[in-house]
């Protein structure tokens, strides 16, 4: 396996250093890679990608259990990984969460233009990914369909998006332990009081 980052020069020097990097331990990069070491960089290749949401203080841990299913071979449908890190962008609205993207190539089987005849297939996998992951933080699990990735430039863009329902997912804030209400909340998983205190300490920060 192998993890990378795109602006590291002296790879060789620096691979066992970055294998220990958490990626909340990052603030010159905005993302942290992980790929089989087989991988072909094909600019016209066409991925998914299902993308699990975290409280910023569980990214650490979840990067590194997300790794440990990968070179485990539990996750052999996906071919490539990468979560955000602790990168300030500009009027950032995800200060408090960060994310974690599996990359799948379901075009390796076959030639189709579209994803419409593999719902099944990536509902199926996104179900595993859950049970895998205990992923309890949002409400669904999104995928992410018609990808093109140029793996060189690290620019895609998405043109759909799958729903699958998280049946792990419990409707109580995840910072107070509060129920939650209205839609909003269990998107966020968050009620609206701790809502608003986060956006309060963000405004003073």
């Amino acid at each position: 396996m192998l993890l990378f980052n795109k602006n590291l020069n002296n790879k060789n020097k620096n691979k066992n250093k970055n294998k220990n990097i958490g990626p909340m331990d990052i603030t010159n990069e905005p993302w942290l890679y992980f790929k089989r070491d087989n991988i072909q960089s094909n600019p016209t290749s066409k991925y998914g990608k299902y993308i699990l949401w975290y409280d910023v203080k569980y990214m650490n841990y979840m990067w590194n259990y997300a790794k440990q299913l990968f070179n485990d071979g539990l996750l052999e449908e996906i071919e490539y990984m990468k979560c955000t890190t602790s990168y300030a962008y500009p009027n950032n609205s995800y200060e408090f969460e960060g994310s974690i993207m599996l990359y799948c190539n379901l075009f390796n089987k076959n030639n189709d233009d579209t994803y419409d005849d593999k719902n099944i297939e990536i509902k199926k996998i996104g179900e595993k990914i859950i049970k895998l992951f205990k992923y309890t933080h949002k409400i669904n699990l999104q995928f992410k369909i018609n990808v093109r990735e140029n793996m060189k430039t690290m620019i895609d863009s998405s043109s759909n998006t799958i729903v699958i329902n998280n049946n792990l997912f419990k409707n109580y804030c995840k910072l107070c332990n509060g129920i939650l209400v209205s839609e909003g909340e269990c998107f966020w998983n968050k009620c609206n009081k701790c809502m608003y205190e986060e956006c309060i300490a963000w405004e003073n920060s």
